[in-house]
């Protein structure tokens, strides 16, 4: 779905994907994983050093190519860390250093997208603080409900009747 919304801006997908990953990777060409391990605590610095390390992995296939990158583990982590504010916070950071890493192996981050699932971040106490931070914090926001795609303000809309 992802592929069909942002065309043919990105040569290469590639996946982060959570400890206990599906075997399909499709559309994504590289699977990444950045928790494999179980974390009980969520810590930013590990986890910019598991994105260079698995970026260098696959360095052959990235160089000098624009890469669309989707992080769809991100809201199941927070199901189970003790600390899931860090990872909100570290949004603040992680467009630059998701932009540094695919730098450093030579390549260009065209798409870098966060997946947040919305019966987990239903589950936050502060759920509006979350959503706004969130939103302050994304260049672009999409919901995506079965092959149905909404961006921009009709996105905000649906993201935000989805969490309440």
């Amino acid at each position: 779905m992802i592929r069909e919304e942002t065309g043919e801006t990105a040569e290469v997908w590639v996946c982060g994907r959570g400890q206990h990953a599906p075997k399909q990777s499709k559309p994504c060409t590289h699977d990444i994983r950045l928790h494999r391990e179980s974390m009980k605590e969520y810590d930013p610095d590990k986890i910019s050093a598991l994105l260079d390390r698995e970026l260098n992995r696959i360095v052959t296939d990235i160089e000098g190519k624009n890469i669309g990158l989707v992080f769809g583990e991100t809201s199941s982590v927070m199901s189970y860390v003790s600390n899931p504010d860090s990872l909100i916070e570290f949004e603040t950071r992680w467009k630059e250093l998701v932009s540094e890493s695919a730098a450093a192996v030579g390549a260009h981050a065209a798409w870098n997208v966060c997946v947040y699932e919305a019966h987990i971040l239903r589950g936050r106490s502060d759920v509006d603080a979350t959503m706004n931070f969130l939103f302050d914090h994304h260049d672009e926001h999409w919901f995506a409900r079965g092959t149905k795609v909404h961006t921009g303000d009709n996105a905000r809309q649906r993201i935000l009747k989805a969490v309440a």
